[in-house]
């Protein structure tokens, strides 16, 4: 990668090291002009007739690039390879260095290719161990020595060397990585001089490493380390003089404080602060270096904050916890890393409290444990830990990371393991017996029983069906739900069943049951530690082929699980690993759910709300709405106070749309109705005409028909005006026939003379023959009602008029009571009411509606919870790695950001989400792990990854054979490793 210039990213060199690089440069000129007057190299020496000067990085350069984000994993990586270079060159010092320069290009592409096809893992501890923290305690209670190979967080250097670049499993090599690189990075620049006096005469390399600077180093932009020196005067200081030493520990708190309190801080801190800690520690004497590297972890892991890396951050503050711990039993004092974590962790723990719930509780249970034993380790008995010791306090916090388990006991003390229990307590007894003299009683006979007895266990108690499940299942819905609350690695067998009895595939089962990886991993540690404690009954040949039968049987294991994650991932037209068919099920399990919530929540607004109510009864009595009442009619206001017209008239979406929004809300949340009526009907501006000249008793009445239209609310009999308009008919029109007076023209609503009787006199006498009068019956010429509706929603369409104010006058209301607050009270009420309707109906398995009908979602509900947990267990079982290595996969399955699942629906409903809100919460959440899994590299989802315990247990038999039984001539590059009973020193950086 390339990295921006010196300017702009402060790197430089330290000002001694110009004088340093310009001595280089001028040999390389020596050395060019001498190798242009002698002869070539033989061709086994080269390998490159290029007479070009070789330049490889100097030990500031791969410092200031181990410090600066950018360049630091490619260093780190070329360091491990530089590292296994020189371990190789201590085992054979007759090997040339054109061997040198293939092996570094060898093991560096290696590195490489583990890191393409596995993913890079944050370098961290072994501290993740749970059966070598297992073994420990057994030996500690039986006062027994814990040899560093076996303690958790000290595998020694040389092993993970020879681990990580054994080709026979990439995976136990990806696995054994970042811890090699962890352990590498504080002594840099000692291990890259060594490397560079390696290359060649005076750090000089020569011409067969033209290769390796072409292949790894000529490509990338390496810092100006004089440049970042001479622009940090408080660094150049310190290369003058060792008492003016850069303040690493005041750099530390301000790098923390950064964090905590005003966010990302200066990344020219962090890249200072590691560059002078690397820099400086190479000439520490010994009893200083392990606070120097406590500060170079610490100011990782600080870093890590900032780029959401909560779960490293955890476990490697166990880790050094651990270590503190060590180093105080073993010294009798208080390191400063001791006193800087427990005065800086508690703000720590208070700023980042709800991320690393996030990712899963456990985290912030696990800090404040390791907080604790902090306290009781500045002074014994502060933290109230008067009954659980620290180590134990420690041991729990690793299950809780490692296991997903509340402590140790919830497995390692259940009732299926009292074989191996007994066993491993005969055995530590036997180690830890004491002849009349006080010398160690245990006999050959004896030592070599209990590594048979480890044997046997291993191969075939932790394959019984109650410590390892069964693929036979049983499948049911019951039994998924008593094994999936039983620790995964007890159910390995059966986790692997249930994808053979869920998934029809052409996948086969394997040609025996697995053992318990957990199981195996604290037999095989045990085994080890028996080794090492008595190396002088060990090295025989019955014990070589014992060890040579457990590795194959951990190996064994391992290569049956790849084999089974990688047959149901090829299987289908590929993609269909364990995760992605789990989730797959889960995907739809979680649907039908939905369904059923979205279910309860209509049924709640049909028994609850108005038809076609649109409120969302979570968002106030601001929001929109379209709602217009179903088969609202207009009627009179006052129906003993008609003028003929009492029919309904119909509405419109437009017309209903002239109530305020809160109206409207308010009548489809059943707190009130909307109405609209008409009153005040009646003939305006009436005229009369005599129906003939010359009789004035009959007449015709002439007038424009007028009404008020009403628009008001109705809350509990009462009503409030809200709007109104006046109309009256453009046209004038006929309405009456009857007798001519006064009184009629007057009345504006002549319903009452209608068939009453007009007499007319006649003006000429009829002799008495026929009447001399004519009687007529008043009678209505044009009606109301008929006028209004022939003309309301046809005709002239007056029912529009009111909609756009042409042709009507409004009227002058007065300003309604304020709803608002009882509006927004009581929608606060339906949501609380629908809200405890629906979880009612998820959360109680015997939920039933008003008619007694069971409409429990509880089994919904609890087939996505069982899915989950399946999900889980798949995960630890194929893909540990992922769960202790992304955040965002193990916040899917443990977090309080996880997947949905009945602990996280009690979680919404006490804070009181809307399940609405919920439903998508759960779509995005399962979207994101759905996009963050399918990111994963290739390899590692076809093949998954190995549990820590017994990948460092087999680290460990794959150390101890090299060690015992294989001639160093048998592996180029093997060198003996120590392998003392002494306690550990608390270093567990150093080899």
């Amino acid at each position: 990668m390339d990295i921006v210039t010196p300017k702009t990213s402060g790197f430089s060199i330290e000002a001694g090291s110009l004088c340093r690089l310009l001595s280089i440069a001028l040999l390389w000129f020596a050395v060019t002009v001498q190798a242009q007057q002698t002869p070539a190299p033989a061709a086994s020496q080269a390998g490159t007739t290029d007479s070009t000067p070789v330049e490889l990085p100097d030990s500031a350069q791969m410092a200031l690039a181990l410090a600066t984000p950018g360049l630091r994993n490619g260093t780190l990586l070329d360091l491990a390879a530089a590292a296994h270079v020189l371990q190789g060159a201590a085992a054979d010092k007759s090997v040339d260095g054109a061997a040198f320069a293939r092996r570094f290009l060898d093991d560096r592409g290696w590195l490489g290719r583990l890191v393409e096809r596995y993913g890079w893992r944050t370098p961290h501890s072994t501290m993740l161990d749970p059966a070598a923290w297992l073994v420990q305690t057994e030996l500690k209670q039986h006062d027994l020595p814990v040899i560093a190979r076996e303690y958790p967080g000290q595998m020694p250097q040389a092993a993970l060397l020879y681990q990580v670049f054994q080709r026979a499993d990439e995976r136990l090599a990806a696995a054994n990585l970042p811890v090699l690189l962890l352990r590498l990075e504080a002594g840099a620049v000692e291990t890259w001089e060594q490397f560079l006096q390696l290359t060649g005469p005076d750090k000089a390399p020569t011409p067969v490493w033209k290769p390796v600077e072409t292949e790894w180093f000529s490509g990338r932009s390496w810092p100006d380390a004089a440049a970042f020196a001479k622009a940090w005067p408080a660094y150049s200081k310190s290369l003058v003089s060792k008492a003016a030493r850069v303040d690493t520990a005041k750099l530390l708190s301000q790098l923390s404080s950064g964090v905590v309190e005003t966010g990302p801080s200066d990344p020219l801190l962090l890249t200072r602060l590691r560059f002078a800690l690397l820099q400086q520690y190479a000439g520490l004497p010994a009893a200083q270096k392990p606070a120097y590297r406590d500060s170079l972890y610490i100011a990782s892991l600080i870093d890590g904050l900032q780029d959401g890396r909560y779960f490293d951050f955890s476990s490697g503050v166990l880790a050094l916890v651990s270590e503190q711990l060590e180093q105080a039993r073993g010294t009798g004092g208080v390191s400063p890393t001791t006193h800087w974590l427990a005065a800086e962790l508690p703000a720590v723990m208070a700023r980042f409290s709800a991320d690393f719930a996030a990712v899963d509780p456990n985290l912030n249970t696990v800090l404040k444990m390791a907080h604790a034993v902090l306290q009781d380790i500045e002074k014994p008995g502060s933290s109230g830990m008067t009954i659980r010791p620290p180590r134990t306090e420690l041991a729990d916090a690793v299950a809780r990371l490692d296991l997903m388990i509340p402590d140790m006991g919830y497995y390692f003390n259940t009732p299926v393991r009292v074989r191996i229990i007994e066993e491993i307590n005969i055995c530590t007894s036997i180690a830890a017996s004491r002849d009349a003299d006080g010398y160690p009683a245990m006999t050959r006979t004896q030592f070599d029983g209990c590594m048979e007895n480890f044997l046997q266990l291993a191969s075939k108690e932790t394959r019984t069906p109650e410590l390892s499940g069964d693929t036979r299942g049983p499948f049911s819905a019951d039994a998924l739900q008593r094994e999936l609350a039983v620790t995964p690695p007890q159910r390995v067998n059966y986790g692997i069943g249930f994808l053979h009895d869920r998934f029809a595939t052409d996948c086969p089962l394997p040609a025996q049951a697995l053992p318990n990886p957990l199981e195996w991993a604290v037999l095989a540690t045990g085994m080890a530690w028996f080794a090492e404690y008595k190396p002088e009954y060990f090295a025989t040949p019955d014990n070589e082929s014992r060890l040579a039968k457990m590795r194959n049987m951990g190996e064994q294991a391992i290569r049956d699980m790849a084999a089974q994650a990688r047959c149901f991932a090829n299987s289908g037209g590929g993609g269909n690993d364990p995760v992605n068919r789990n989730l797959a099920v889960y995907e739809t399990a979680l649907r039908e759910l939905n369904a059923g919530i979205a279910g309860a929540e209509a049924d709640f607004r049909r028994t609850t709300l108005r038809p076609g109510a649109d409120v969302q009864l979570d968002q106030g009595i601001d929001q929109h709405t379209g709602y217009r009442p179903d088969g609202l009619l207009i009627g009179p206001c006052d129906k003993e106070k008609v003028c003929e017209m009492s029919a309904g008239l119909s509405t419109t979406r437009a017309l209903i749309g002239l109530f305020p929004e809160p109206y409207l809300i308010a009548d489809q949340a059943r707190m009130g109705r909307v109405e609209i009526c008409y009153r005040d009907m009646g003939w305006v501006n009436r005229r009369s005409e005599l129906v003939r000249p010359d009789d004035e008793n009959v007449a015709n009445y002439y007038g424009h028909l007028g009404f008020d239209l009403v628009g008001r609310y109705a809350d509990k009999g009462k009503y409030s005006n809200i709007f109104g308009f006046r109309f009256e008919s453009p046209k004038e029109h006929l309405y009456l026939f009857a007798q001519a007076s006064p009184e009629v023209l007057a009345d504006k609503c002549p319903v009452e003379w209608v068939g009453t009787r007009v007499v007319t006199p006649l003006r000429e006498s009829r002799g008495g023959v026929v009447p001399n009068r004519l009687t007529y019956l008043a009678a209505s010429r044009t009606l109301p009602s008929r006028l209004l509706l022939g003309n309301w929603d046809r005709g002239a369409e007056w029912r529009d008029w009111f909609v756009t104010g042409i042709g009507v006058k409004p009227l002058a209301m007065p300003a309604p009571p304020d709803i608002s607050n009882r509006l927004s009270q009581h929608l606060q009420v339906l949501y609380q009411a629908e809200q405890a309707e629906i979880y009612r109906r998820v959360l109680s398995p015997d939920a039933q509606d008003a008619g007694g009908e069971n409409v429990s979602l509880f089994n919904d509900l609890s087939e996505v919870s069982s899915v989950k947990d399946m999900l889980r267990m798949q995960m630890m079982l194929f893909y540990p790695g992922s769960l202790t290595g992304s955040d965002a996969i193990r916040s899917a399955v443990a977090g309080d950001a996880g997947l949905l699942d009945i602990r996280m629906l009690r979680r919404f409903k006490a804070d009181n989400v809307s399940p609405v809100t919920v439903e998508q919460i759960a779509q995005f959440r399962l979207q994101q792990l759905e996009k963050t899994w399918l990111a994963q590299p290739d390899a590692l989802r076809q093949n998954g990854s190995i549990p820590a315990s017994l990948a460092y247990a087999l680290t460990r038999l794959n150390s101890l054979y090299r060690q015992f039984f294989t001639l160093p001539a048998d592996l180029p590059g093997a060198i003996d490793e120590d392998a003392g009973s002494a306690e550990p020193s608390g270093d567990p950086q150093g080899s």
